[in-house]
């Protein structure tokens, strides 16, 4: 039974085969075609996933290197402000005292009003630089500086013009805001606005080209720089008479609020007289001026000239608006001193 069984199997295999609709050896093909997409599945996979990898690290690479350069940046600007507010620092320090801070007692190191002054000079002197960075006079005038130029570079020019480039950005947002405000036109408004601006760029202005003057030691040009700030000076002087007259002089009556514009007003007076006396050593600092005539005239002391004599013309302009429209007056000073 059993050897019967095993042959009669044997002889009806292709039958069963042939009726299940294939060749008998078609399933092991199948599974054969089977495994090869398989592996060639898992293949594509590992090389995808190879270049996902490489995707993402290069993307990683890109990041890293742009948080270095971030990075960089930042402490090249941290440095920079590092920098800047230690020179302002040490320069501040030294229009008060001579000697490093350490030589001196826990009440001027501890003192609030040495520090508050430090703050008040920093804020005037380092913008005051920055002003004139853009035409290379961020630092002294020659490598051989005098300590008079040197002086007159930081306490009288860099803490000026600092203030006044605050003033001119101060314009500039105000014109804005009247502006959408549909208020620029003409108005006292506008007038402000315009004498703030003015004045305070031909002041800035005298004070580049006073700075080219005493690098070039141009003897014309540092003797019409003088002569221009003592014309600036005398005419707020004389603004500042104009002003009291207008209002009528009578001290008597005056309230407390008056007695202290005027005074702030006749300190501001002083301080533009206060650069004559300061200023006064540059006169003959760079030799007579017999030596600017036989080395010629050239185009920085005509430069200087032209540039001094425009600055005086707006001194005769604010005086005439002063003495024709009595308001004016009070718009200039407050453009100088609020």
């Amino acid at each position: 039974m059993g050897l019967t069984a095993v042959l009669r199997a044997i002889i009806n295999a292709p039958t069963v085969a042939a009726s299940a609709g294939r060749p008998a050896g078609v399933a092991a093909v199948g599974t054969v075609g089977t495994k090869e997409e398989e592996a060639e599945q898992k293949r594509l996979l590992k090389v995808e996933s190879r270049e996902k990898l490489l995707r993402e690290r290069e993307e990683a690479r890109q990041q890293a290197d742009a948080a270095a350069a971030w990075a960089t940046q930042l402490y090249a600007l941290t440095d920079a402000v590092d920098d800047e507010v230690s020179w302002g620092y040490e320069e501040s320090h030294g229009m008060m005292f001579d000697e490093p801070l350490e030589r001196y007692g826990w009440w001027v190191r501890y003192n609030p009003l040495y520090w508050a002054l430090i703050v008040l000079i920093m804020g005037c002197l380092i913008p005051g630089r920055w002003v004139h960075l853009p035409f290379g006079q961020g630092g002294p005038v020659r490598d051989d500086e005098m300590e008079v130029e040197k002086k007159i570079r930081l306490e009288w020019i860099y803490c000026t013009d600092g203030p006044f480039a605050m003033t001119i950005l101060l314009a500039v947002v105000e014109f804005g805001w009247y502006l959408s405000r549909g208020e620029i036109g003409l108005n006292v408004k506008t007038e402000a606005v315009l004498l703030m601006t003015v004045i305070a760029a031909v002041y800035i202005g005298g004070n580049v080209v006073f700075v080219n003057s005493m690098k070039q030691r141009s003897v014309v040009g540092v003797r019409a720089g003088i002569c221009a700030n003592g014309a600036f000076a005398i005419g707020m002087a004389t603004l500042l008479v104009l002003w009291i007259v207008q209002r009528g002089y009578d001290p008597a009556s005056w309230s407390a609020t008056k007695w202290g514009t005027i005074a702030l007003r006749t300190i501001v007076i002083l301080f533009f007289l206060s650069v004559i006396y300061d200023y006064a050593p540059l006169w003959d600092a760079y030799g007579p001026l017999s030596d600017a005539e036989s080395a010629g005239f050239g185009w920085s002391d005509g430069l200087s000239v032209l540039a001094n004599a425009g600055a005086s013309l707006l001194v005769v302009v604010a005086l005439f608006l002063a003495s024709a429209f009595p308001e004016s007056a009070s718009l200039i000073w407050q453009t100088l001193v609020g």
